[in-house]
């Protein structure tokens, strides 16, 4: 029994296969640390969560275990769909852009077309107040020539040289300039 005591008992000056581990292990442990400390670096977008799943599920394994093909196909199938989603959020975000775009233009357009008509309007209003203001003026003219004919010619120069003044100051734009502008 002794000697099956000592058999058991590592000896004291060699090492036990046990408590030391392998190259080939070591190894494994380095490579598994440098994977995974490159895909700590990577921004998690670049890399699709079931993959990532997948990689620290490999590291975790170990590489000795096989992986399972249904476990790699459900990955790259969750790959295809996550990209297909990227895609359509993406062909959508296009399409509302798209869609923004036309509603915008279609504003500006109502927009000018308001504009246009308020022009109108306003042209539209001052043409009995122009066709008033030319019947006033001429009248004016007419009744001063007539004074100075008369021998009220005091009168008569007045009333000319007022309505002469007057239609030079509506030309110059006195009080009148916003009539003519356009916005």
């Amino acid at each position: 029994m002794s000697n099956e005591a000592n058999r058991d008992k590592p000896e004291e000056g060699s090492q036990s296969k046990e408590g030391e581990p392998s190259s080939l292990e070591a190894q494994e442990q380095q490579a598994e640390a440098k994977l995974e400390r490159i895909i700590d670096r990577l921004p998690p977008e670049q890399i699709p969560p079931m993959l990532r799943e997948l990689f620290v599920g490999i590291i975790e394994r170990g590489s000795s275990q096989k992986l399972d093909p249904e476990a790699l196909k459900i990955a790259a199938s969750s790959v295809d769909r996550d990209n297909q989603n990227k895609f359509l959020f993406l062909t959508q975000k296009e399409t509302n852009k798209a869609e923004q775009a036309k509603l915008d233009h279609e504003l500006k357009t109502k927009e000018h077309d308001l504009k246009v008509r308020r022009y109108e309007s306003q042209v539209r209003m001052l043409w009995p107040i122009l066709l008033s203001a030319i019947i006033l003026v001429l009248g004016c003219i007419g009744a001063g020539i007539y004074l100075a004919a008369t021998n009220h010619e005091t009168l008569g120069y007045s009333l000319l040289s007022a309505t002469i003044s007057a239609v030079f100051a509506f030309f110059g734009g006195m009080g009148t300039s916003h009539f003519f502008k356009r916005d």
